[in-house]
């Protein structure tokens, strides 16, 4: 075991108590193909797609029950918000639109299966939004890299905290801004949200619609960039 640090210069250029440590993982030759269809690896390439899980089919059927709104109540003339009338009609289109909104948006990726992530001997990719792919979609080389991280977002609601993993690589200092991010935005509200920086937001994707297997992406990193530290922050997802 050992901590992942800068192999520059022996220390740690992120120091966080929250990082764990993490243990390289041998380079391991499969001899049958990878049971998940949208899963490609082998000794030198990791690449996941989009795909069905568990959190996006509770999306999709919570979709679906907001599009019923107007058939589950039929039987109303209004409903009440805050003590004031809102007449039921008005209640079933809100409702519609958010259920035609969340069925596009939560089936976009597992439908067209592009790539969410890729580690080769180019760099790593990241895939982008299912809805505007081509335009959020950036892949950064191995020259740029300095670590690459997993870390969480923590967001609270309804006094339950919800935990989002997200992948991102931070990038050497002065390097061009990552296209297909709204960086002003990132760094304003993302960094609120977050605690992260702005140039680590830009360049880190969730880690959903898709699973994240942490052996092959230590595979991967150890056969194309051994001196990239990896840092994984402790309540990430395993």
């Amino acid at each position: 075991m050992k901590f992942c640090q800068d192999m520059t210069n022996g220390q740690s250029r992120h120091p966080a108590p929250a990082w764990t440590a993490v243990e390289e993982m041998p380079l391991v030759k499969r001899s049958r193909p990878c049971q998940n269809p949208r899963v490609f690896d082998s000794a030198e390439v990791y690449e996941v797609r989009y795909g069905w899980t568990r959190k996006t089919i509770v999306l999709l059927v919570t979709s679906l029950v907001f599009c019923a709104a107007p058939l589950l109540l039929s039987g109303y003339a209004s409903a009440r918000v805050d003590g004031l009338p809102v007449p039921i009609w008005l209640v079933d289109v809100l409702a519609v639109v958010l259920g035609v909104g969340g069925l596009v948006t939560t089936a976009a990726g597992p439908v067209t299966g592009r790539t969410a992530l890729r580690v080769d001997a180019e760099g790593v990719l990241l895939g982008g939004s299912p809805l505007r792919y081509a335009a959020t979609t950036v892949t950064v080389p191995w020259a740029e890299i300095t670590t690459v991280e997993l870390w969480v977002q923590r967001m609270q609601v309804n006094g339950r905290t919800i935990r989002t993993p997200y992948i991102g690589v931070r990038r050497m200092d002065g390097a061009v801004p990552v296209p297909g991010t709204a960086r002003r935005i990132a760094g304003r509200v993302g960094t609120g949200l977050t605690g992260k920086d702005a140039d680590l937001i830009a360049a880190s994707r969730p880690v959903t619609p898709w699973r994240l297997d942490q052996p092959r992406l230590r595979a991967a990193l150890a056969a194309h960039a051994p001196g990239v530290p990896l840092y994984v922050e402790g309540d990430f997802p395993s």
